[in-house]
């Protein structure tokens, strides 16, 4: 019955193949996941994990554009390959943690939720000028489609 419902919910998602995937991979995955026998003590974490990379493929069925995308995707996922971008993206992770991780470090040494915000207004104002900025510059203009206009 949960596998047939579950192929059910991917036709009525769209009519392709990745739709009838995604229906029948999360309705095996409900059916085999309770008898996966895991250890007592790792098993809220572990199975958090197991749910999270299933539940990850399942999103790569849905998006994919042809069953040529879904195996070029999957295969990319055990092929090791260091991608141009990855440069770019650790720079804009690092420019984007550090204050993240300074407020942090901020809170946990003094206890104060809003780090000296309220006391200085030159610090307040720059840091609202960067928000705004930073708002700016990431502004999505474009849009994103609502996935159900596709059909």
């Amino acid at each position: 019955n949960l596998l047939i419902t579950m192929l059910l919910a991917g036709l009525w998602h769209g009519a392709g193949w990745n739709f009838v995937l995604w229906g029948l991979w999360h309705g095996m995955m409900l059916c085999l996941f309770p008898s996966i026998p895991l250890p007592r003590r790792m098993q809220p974490l572990l199975g958090w994990f197991l749910t999270m990379i299933i539940i990850f493929y399942g999103w790569l069925l849905f998006r994919a554009q042809s069953m040529d995308h879904i195996m070029a995707l999957t295969t990319s996922l055990f092929t090791w390959s260091f991608p141009l971008w990855i440069g770019s993206y650790i720079l804009n992770l690092a420019v984007f943690m550090t204050p993240l991780l300074a407020m942090q470090i901020w809170q946990h040494r003094t206890n104060t939720i809003f780090p000296m915000l309220p006391h200085n207004r030159m610090i307040k104002s720059a840091l609202m000028a960067i928000c705004v900025i930073m708002t700016t510059v990431f502004w999505n203009t474009k849009g994103t489609p609502f996935i159900y206009f596709q059909f």
